[in-house]
Formats: C-alpha cells, sequence, structure tokens
C-alpha cells in the first residue's frame, strides 16, 4: 500500500512560486474555472486536499475497508479517489465530475500509481437527486459546497446511501450533520492541522482546516420502522 508521504512527493512538482496568481476567484469556481485552471489549481491544492482526505479516512472505521465499490461525487482531479486507494481496498471506483479538464488531469496523476484497474471516470454534472446503488459508497471532498448545493438536498442523497463519507468546509458540514436524522450512525469532526518538516513546502499554505462526516447506516431503531 502507498504511504502518504510517497504520494504526496510524487504528485506534481512544481514550485509554488509557478502558479499564476487567480486566487481571487477561487471563492466561486465553476466548471469554465476548472477548464482554464486545473492543471495550476492542482499544483497548489491538491497536496493539501489529498492530505485532509487521508487525514479524515484515518479518524473513521472506514480505514481499512476491503471490498466495495465507490463513487467520488465531483471527483476533480481525484484527491479523494486517492485517499481511498492509500486508506482502503476497493474492488472499483467511480470518479464523476462536469470538467474534462479535471477528469483529464485524473486520469494522469492516478495513472502514476498503478490504479487504473479500478477506475471509472465519467464527465457529467451531478444534480442532487442522483440516486446510485444504496450499496455504492458515496464520497465527495468540497463538491456540495462549491457547486452551491442546498444541504436538505445534499443530505437527502447520503441518506439514501447510507454509507458516505464527505469531506468539506466546517461550517458546511455542520449544517449538513443538523439534517441527519438522530438514528444515523455518524462519525464527525473538525479537524485543524499544521505539517512540519520536509513536507511542509508541499502543502500550501502549511496547513489548514476542515470537518468531515461519515455515514454508516442506521441504528437499530430505524431498522425496526
Amino acid at each position: 500500500m502507498l504511504s502518504t508521504e510517497d504520494a504526496l512527493r510524487t504528485l506534481l512538482p512544481l514550485p509554488r512560486e509557478q502558479v499564476p496568481d487567480w486566487d481571487r476567484s477561487l471563492k466561486s469556481p465553476n466548471r469554465a474555472f476548472y477548464e482554464t485552471n486545473a492543471l495550476a489549481f492542482n499544483q497548489a491544492f491538491f497536496r493539501k486536499n489529498l492530505l485532509k482526505c487521508l487525514i479524515a479516512l484515518s479518524r473513521t472505521s472506514l480505514r481499512g475497508t476491503t471490498g466495495y465499490v465507490g463513487a467520488d461525487l465531483g471527483c476533480g482531479a481525484g484527491p479523494m479517489t486517492l485517499a481511498a486507494l492509500i486508506s482502503t481496498q476497493p474492488t472499483h471506483f467511480l470518479m464523476v465530475d462536469a470538467s474534462a479538464a479535471q477528469l483529464r488531469l485524473a486520469r494522469r496523476i492516478l495513472a502514476q500509481f498503478d490504479s487504473g484497474r479500478y477506475l471509472s471516470l465519467f464527465q457529467a454534472a451531478i444534480p442532487t437527486h442522483l440516486r446510485l446503488s444504496t450499496d455504492i459508497l458515496a464520497m465527495a471532498s468540497y463538491w456540495a459546497s462549491e457547486t452551491k448545493s442546498d444541504e436538505v438536498n445534499v443530505g437527502d442523497l447520503l441518506m439514501v446511501h447510507k454509507l458516505f463519507l464527505v469531506v468539506d468546509d466546517p461550517e458546511y458540514i455542520i449544517n449538513l450533520r443538523q439534517l441527519m436524522p438522530p438514528e444515523a450512525v455518524l462519525e464527525t469532526d473538525h479537524v485543524q492541522f499544521k505539517v512540519s518538516g520536509p513536507l511542509e513546502a508541499l502543502i500550501e499554505g502549511g496547513g489548514g482546516r476542515f470537518g468531515y462526516i461519515f455515514g454508516r447506516g442506521f441504528s437499530a431503531r430505524r431498522q425496526i420502522l
């Protein structure tokens, strides 16, 4: 299994100072933004987003899970998918994103880790009324908040699947948590992290903050109803 340090060191080597100054538009990125800036965005932020997903996975009971099918909704260049391939052993992963540029980059990144046999990539906008098979583990990192998806619709989508992991802004995770029924079995937290040593130069800002919520079914109360 690939180590976190190996993954962070291998990805997209490019000095931070070569990244164009487009940060002002990051508050509301859209498909057009990513078609133009996919490479620069991921050279600046992919490692940081990957580390967030790895930390979230390490703190949930999902870590080490084997033999499941996952779906990365709004996958971008694939930080959540790669984190899942590092931390778990899926049989297959579906990657879905509206941006062709992001998906091309995802294929390029994940090819570095000989993961092609696990993956199917689809270019498509993701409606929040999407319904996948209920035995698929639905994952998302920053898809919902970036697209300004309504938390109620996203919550409905996730609860249909019962198994889901969302990594996003802490405030969005709080809102999402409040929509979940009391019988939902959840693992959730907010994380602030700082990277030191040789890896510090690889992580934009040297650290960051995020929230996560992992849903793993319903309690006996819901099953009886």
